[in-house]
């Protein structure tokens, strides 16, 4: 999904940067190939990942709901009520609310989302460094 892919670029950044800012200690690490400033370390990659995995994963969860709706409606006949994706939110939370509707299951995809998107952004920043492309901040 489009808004998931760039809500977890969104949060991996803005966390990388943050953690670059307020603890370049245990964070970061000088990297002259690059900026001539900071990369994260691999624990850090880790934990930013994960994180901004689990962001994108919330913020994006009542589309996903709405989609999954929106397809088993085509295999029961007496579910045309979902014609589009609004409607399939409205209708969600109206019938089962916020909780026990737009966000059920989330818990159990958490347990399969932060550690593969953990692993994804720590192996596409160490990639990037490997290959000279500009991944730290400058100091």
């Amino acid at each position: 999904m489009a808004p998931y892919a760039g809500l977890s670029f969104y949060g991996f950044e803005t966390l990388k940067r943050m953690c670059l800012d307020h603890f370049p200690e245990s964070c970061g690490k000088p990297c002259p190939e690059n900026t001539g400033g900071l990369v994260l370390v691999i624990p850090a990659k880790l934990l930013c990942g994960g994180l901004a995995g689990a962001f994108a994963q919330t913020l994006s969860y009542p589309l996903d709901v709405a989609r999954r709706r929106m397809q088993l409606a085509m295999m029961i006949p007496e579910s045309y009520k979902f014609t589009g994706w609004l409607s399939t939110l409205s209708y969600v939370y109206q019938d089962d609310g916020i909780r026990n509707g737009l966000y059920r299951g989330l818990s159990i995809n958490y347990i399969r989302v932060v550690p593969s998107v953990a692993v994804s952004f720590c192996v596409y920043e160490t990639l990037k460094q490997w290959f000279h492309l500009d991944t730290g901040i400058e100091r």
